[in-house]
Formats: structure tokens, C-alpha cells, sequence
């Protein structure tokens, strides 16, 4: 009788435990929504955390039970220092957002124009390596820096709101899936521009009104440019080498930054530009009345931004809290408001751009850039440019 009674309480405890587990994509709410938009377009969700130091930071219940040991662990380090090579005004509503639950760590956010993986390899040859969070959309970057095992192997609190081709290796997922643009001025008296095709058309039925009025990234200095039009060639095949040899014949100015092409299309100095990041384009209100913007939709390029943390992370907890905001619901929030495109289907209708708004405009026609084995070759790497600066005939600015 007394066995009896013991496997009976083993089987209510159980139960109980996997009620609480998390079973699919569209689990409840991580934190309080900020406002009345985010409430109506989020789920209800038990605001009592299981645990009472979750509920004191104002965390799910879903949230491990040993998370706590993590949050006084940042207690101790009190900073947080991330590499990133996202061009966007500092990341404030973000941090603001992520220091309400956590005031006591500092977070210092490097904007770097170089690698930010050679800057972090460079760093461990001194012995002076301070990221402690790397974010990146730099594909061959992220694979060298896993053949060499430098990732923690850390699995979020958030796991189960990633979608497994969003987590391409233990350790580090995605944070934003953010479109490439093709930004145009208000003042151009043609219709709205929808895609490099489009764009090329037009310029084969009257290509002198084109000449020295389109920019872009240079594919052999930017490796922007470069994973931009390598999978959009990989996808058109030859279409897409057509596209580019119309575009070419106009002498398009080459570039490396998306946040300068926007200001040239703003201040007249060019028409068009073309593999531009939505995180340049849709936060720019202050622009809304000199410039205009379309997807491209034959071939819409995605670009996949991730975030890990490194090895040799000196505040290995303060980057675990960071992570796992990132990805939750309300960490995507915030980064949409500093003009990154967030992919929680939890937050769709909360937030005014979204990875879904997207795909319901370009449909099948969306490419991932995601990692690709062929993107580390170096020989595949310089065919691909070669034929690109024989048929585009840039001018240098």
C-alpha cells in the first residue's frame, strides 16, 4: 500500500511538471507589455512566476529554476561589453529597455567598421579580449569563428520561441531577419520601384536618364555587397546576371555603408540605391518626405543577423541575460524600434514591422542569407567578382 501511494505521488508530480513546460512557438508573453497596442496583440499569461526571484525581475515562469544563479551572477559583473557591426544609433531602446530589468550592468555596445571576429582573434593573441557578446550578419565570420569553437555552447531561456533554421549551431541564434531594400527618390516621376528586375527594365527602355544615378555596395571591398549579390545571382541564375548587366551599363558609384546611400538618395546626389538594409531605411521618419523604398520582389536577399557569446567572454552571465532578451518577446520589441526586423510570431500584430509583413509581400521569393560552405571558398569568392566588375562598370565615388 505504501508503494502504491508513492508511485501515485510520483505520477501527480509529473503531471504537474510537464503542465508547465513550454510546448510550442506561441507560448504566453515573457514580460508585461509596455502598452496597450502590445497587450491587445500579445496572449494572457500568468504574471506569478514560479520562482520569486523570476517573478522580482518580472521574468516568465517558464524560465529554468536555476536562472536565478545567473542573475546574481551578473550582479557580480556589473558590465556587458557587445561587438556589433549593425549600423543603427546606438541600440537605445534596447539597453533602456533591458536595464529595466537589470539596472546594475553597464552596457557598452561597439560599433566597429572593422571585423569583428579578426578585432575578437586579434584580442586573444594579446590576451586582452573583451566581447562578451558578438552580434553579426557576417556569414563567413560566423563560420570560422565555429570551426574554431569559439561559441559558448548556451541554450537560451527563449529556446523554444527560435525556429530551428534560426539556430544554425549551439549557441548562437538569430535576433532579426532584416530585408535589403531598393531605396529610390520622391522626386523620380516613375512609378513605384518593385525590384532589381523592375529596375533594369527600366533602364533598357531609356538608360541615359539612369547614367551616374544609381549606387550600391561594392561587392569586392564589402562583404555586405558581396553576400548580397552572391544570393541573389544563386537564386535568379542567369536573370539575374541580365539584371546586373543593365545596371552596369548606367556606371553605378560603389559604396560601403547603407546609412550614407540613404543620405545621398536623400540629398539628390543619386536616384536610386540598391541592397540596402531596412535598419538604414524604415526608422528614417525624418526622411519619409525625400525618400521612397520597395522590396525586391523576384528576389527578396534576407539578411540574418546572430548573436552568441564568445569563449573568453568576461561577463559570460550579463551576456547569457542579453541573449535571452534579445530573443524574447519583449527584447524583439525594442529592437524593432531601433530598426531591426524582429521574427517572433508572438509580436506580429505589436509590432509595425515585422519578418511576416515581409514574406506576405514577397512570397516564395524571399533568400535567407544564412551560412553557406561555398561563401569560405576562395576561389568561388573571387569568380564571383571577377564576373561582377565585368559587367558592372562602377565609379568610384
Amino acid at each position: 500500500m505504501r508503494q502504491t501511494c508513492q508511485f501515485a505521488l510520483i505520477l501527480a508530480i509529473l503531471f504537474t511538471t510537464s503542465a508547465c513546460l513550454p510546448t510550442s512557438n506561441t507560448l504566453n508573453a515573457t514580460t508585461e507589455p509596455r502598452d496597450d497596442t502590445e497587450a491587445r496583440a500579445t496572449e494572457s499569461f500568468d504574471p506569478y512566476a514560479a520562482n520569486p526571484r523570476l517573478e522580482e525581475f518580472n521574468l516568465p515562469p517558464y524560465y529554468p529554476e536555476t536562472y536565478p544563479f545567473i542573475i546574481e551572477g551578473s550582479q557580480k559583473e556589473q558590465a556587458l561589453t557587445i561587438y556589433s557591426t549593425t549600423e543603427i544609433n546606438g541600440w537605445e531602446n534596447l539597453v533602456q529597455a533591458f536595464n529595466e530589468h537589470y539596472p546594475w550592468i553597464k552596457v557598452t555596445i561597439v560599433n566597429t567598421e572593422l571585423n569583428v571576429f579578426e578585432r575578437y582573434e586579434q584580442e586573444i593573441l594579446s590576451y586582452d579580449p573583451s566581447a562578451d557578446l558578438i552580434i553579426s550578419a557576417d556569414i563567413t565570420g560566423w563560420q570560422g569563428f565555429l570551426d574554431k569553437k569559439q561559441a559558448v555552447n548556451y541554450v537560451s531561456a527563449e529556446d523554444a520561441y527560435a525556429p530551428a533554421w534560426l539556430k544554425p549551431a549551439p549557441g548562437i541564434y538569430a535576433i532579426s531577419c532584416d530585408p535589403l531594400l531598393v531605396v529610390y527618390s520622391s522626386r523620380w516621376p516613375g512609378e513605384a520601384v518593385t525590384g532589381l528586375k523592375d529596375l533594369s527594365q527600366r533602364i533598357a527602355k531609356n538608360p541615359a536618364s539612369f547614367q551616374g544615378k544609381i549606387i550600391t555596395y561594392d561587392t569586392e571591398t564589402s562583404a555586405s555587397g558581396y553576400y548580397a549579390n552572391w544570393y541573389y545571382t544563386n537564386f535568379t541564375g542567369s536573370t539575374g546576371w541580365d539584371t546586373f548587366q543593365n545596371i552596369g551599363k548606367t556606371s553605378p558609384g560603389l559604396r560601403t555603408s547603407g546609412k550614407a546611400m540613404v543620405e545621398e538618395v536623400a540629398a539628390g546626389q543619386a536616384n536610386f540605391a540598391y541592397f540596402v538594409s531596412a535598419i538604414h531605411v524604415i526608422p528614417r521618419t525624418d526622411l519619409a518626405e525625400k525618400i521612397k523604398w520597395g522590396y525586391l520582389r523576384e528576389a527578396q536577399p534576407i539578411t540574418v543577423r546572430y548573436a552568441a557569446i564568445p569563449s573568453m567572454s568576461r561577463h559570460p552571465n550579463a551576456a547569457r541575460l542579453m541573449l535571452d532578451y534579445l530573443i524574447s518577446q519583449e527584447g524583439q520589441l525594442a529592437i524593432q524600434k531601433d530598426g531591426l526586423t524582429p521574427y517572433r510570431t508572438d509580436i506580429i500584430d505589436a509590432a509595425p514591422y515585422h519578418l511576416d509583413k515581409v514574406l506576405q509581400e514577397v512570397g516564395n521569393n524571399a533568400i535567407f542569407m544564412s551560412f553557406d560552405p561555398r561563401l569560405q571558398d576562395p576561389a568561388i569568392r573571387q569568380a564571383f567578382i571577377e564576373r561582377w566588375k565585368q559587367i558592372i562598370q562602377p565609379v568610384l565615388p
